[in-house]
């Protein structure tokens, strides 16, 4: 991002475009599932089991599978190097390495898991832990308790802490208040019920 942009009306670009793109996505893929009569999951199945039956009973659903899935992984891959900055930037700075290096550290640390996550829809399929694959658990951690955790942490640190208020990236100080207090009181209780959701 230049220097000159605003950081503000970044973030509500980026929020309005991935939620829009999310509920076109949830538009187009579940009347298809709810048509052919198909029972709606959610995560890897969703994507890898239901979406694959649909498309082997549409016309032309070799091609709509193939295409779906090269957005898929375009998507996939955004998102993996937006979520890589972070850790990549905090190695950098606390070992003072190159990016190259931080890359090739994470790379390896990333391979470890994913490398078994892959293996576990094969050979590793009867590897289970908590009843669930290797797949699976790396999924349920990282949606039902890392995901929530690290958002109630940042809710925490940024409103009791930091003590960001709502005013430097609103105007109007009726929309700061109520992003200050939703952000100290709201945000973090409807957390902790997603995660001990989550948790049961």
């Amino acid at each position: 991002i230049k220097e000159d942009k605003s950081l503000v009306k970044t973030a509500y670009t980026i929020i309005f475009a991935s939620t829009a793109f999310s509920l076109l996505a949830g538009i187009m893929i579940f009347p298809a599932v709810f048509s052919f009569g198909l029972e709606p999951s959610s995560g890897a199945g969703l994507v890898f089991i239901t979406l694959p039956k649909v498309f082997a009973q549409i016309p032309y659903g070799n091609i709509v599978a193939v295409a779906f899935f090269i957005l898929l992984f375009c998507a996939a891959m955004t998102s993996g190097i937006s979520m890589l900055e972070t850790p990549c930037a905090a190695l950098v700075e606390r070992l003072h390495i190159s990016r190259k290096k931080a890359s090739g550290i994470l790379f390896c640390i990333i391979c470890v898991l994913a490398i078994p996550a892959a293996l576990s829809f094969g050979i590793l399929n009867d590897l289970k832990f908590f009843n669930k694959t290797f797949f699976e658990l790396l999924d349920f951690i990282s949606s039902n308790i890392m995901l929530p955790l690290n958002t109630l942490l940042l809710c925490i640190v940024a409103g009791w802490f930091l003590k960001i208020k709502g005013n430097i990236l609103f105007k109007n100080n009726v929309m700061a208040n109520i992003f200050t207090f939703s952000l100290k009181y709201i945000i973090p209780v409807v957390l902790i019920l997603l995660l001990i959701t989550g948790l049961l």
